[in-house]
């Protein structure tokens, strides 16, 4: 998906500013005009990070603003951000807003959700009898429903309900829906599968940026990125061949669990009916998930006026292992002082 639209309120030196985004974007001005301020604004919405007072937009002699907003618009939504944003991906874009309050230092993260009919209220619900009570009625008026009474089974039938294409037209806008789990508050950071930012300042050192290679630096993160996408596309693909075979797998787990637990199963309830008529109990197998594990790992080089070094994943107070002379051939530096380039022949 593709970020379309920011809107940054009182941050720094922006008082209010909504600015479009093409798939290229410039931004032109002079020095302190808010050019950086805005990305930074951008980084703290997608990747989070601590903010203070002094990041609040502040005009002297006037009341200064106590909360900061960020928000964004995402378009071009494919299938597999649809899936991965669920409730937040059914609509053309898909919109969320990240706050920060000075008076509490709290964050608070909501969207624009797409829900069925009434269906937030069942999520709102606590106890499970007003939940079946109220899914019962809801099977009434749209009977595609599934008849379940657990509380999980519920409501991952209410998921797969809003999912189905021709049900789209039933769903309703649920404006400012909570959404602190999409940015990693409890749980994976949902957002970081489908859009990444990778924020190099004006001002950062391209050299010790590439020699420091490490956690956390532009090179390391923007390779990762491409890295994580290469593997994510080659695992989807090959689930996507062999679905199949994986299904006829968790089919067989499950046959040669119920056969080998059946005459157990028997015996149990012939006992257990003796003691408590009308009681018996069952056996059944959940199939394991068969994720696939393990990454993938790339070697780097960066030649500079013919010297070649390579950018391992290390910190930049371990020691020099690599830096060679231009053959290649050479003793070995140990001179990290200016990352792992030479400083001269």
């Amino acid at each position: 998906m593709r970020l379309t639209k920011v809107k940054v309120r009182s941050y720094r030196c922006l008082k209010n500013l909504e600015v479009s985004l093409d798939e290229y974007t410039a931004f032109v001005g002079p020095n302190g005009s808010g050019k950086s301020s805005v990305l930074y604004a951008l980084n703290w919405f997608l990747n989070g990070g601590l903010l203070s007072e002094e990041d609040l937009h502040h005009v002297s002699g006037t009341p200064g603003a106590t909360d900061i907003d960020v928000e964004a618009t995402f378009s071009d939504l494919d299938a597999e951000d649809r899936r991965v944003l669920e409730s937040y991906g059914r609509g053309r874009t898909a919109y969320f807003r990240r706050t920060w309050s000075s008076d509490t230092g709290k964050e608070k993260m909501i969207g624009n959700s797409k829900q069925g009919p009434g269906f937030a209220t069942i999520r709102a619900m606590p106890r499970i009898g007003e939940i079946r009570t109220a899914y019962t009625a809801l099977r009434g008026r749209f009977p595609d429903p599934t008849d379940v009474t657990a509380k999980d089974d519920i409501l991952s039938e209410l998921t797969r309900w809003e999912n189905v294409s021709a049900n789209s037209e039933h769903l309703e806008d649920i404006a400012d829906a909570d959404a602190t789990h999409m940015f990693g508050f409890n749980g994976e950071h949902t957002l970081a599968k489908r859009v990444r930012l990778v924020l190099v300042p004006a001002a950062t050192d391209i050299v010790n940026q590439v020699g420091a290679a490490g956690r956390g630096s532009a090179l390391s993160t923007l390779i990762g990125s491409l890295m994580s996408e290469a593997v994510t596309t080659a695992r989807s693909t090959w689930e996507e061949t062999f679905a199949a075979e994986i299904r006829q797998l968790e089919e067989e787990i499950r046959k040669g669990v119920f056969e080998s637990t059946a005459l157990q199963a028997e015996r149990v309830n012939a006992r257990l009916g003796e003691l408590v008529p009308n009681a018996q109990i069952e056996f059944s197998a959940d199939a394991p998930s068969w994720a696939l594990k393990g990454d993938g790992s790339l070697n780097t080089d960066v030649i500079i006026d013919g010297m070649r070094n390579d950018v391992p994943p290390r910190s930049r107070s371990s020691a020099c292992r690599h830096d060679r002379d231009a053959s290649g051939s050479g003793p070995r530096r140990t001179d990290c002082s200016t990352g792992c380039f030479p400083r001269g022949p």
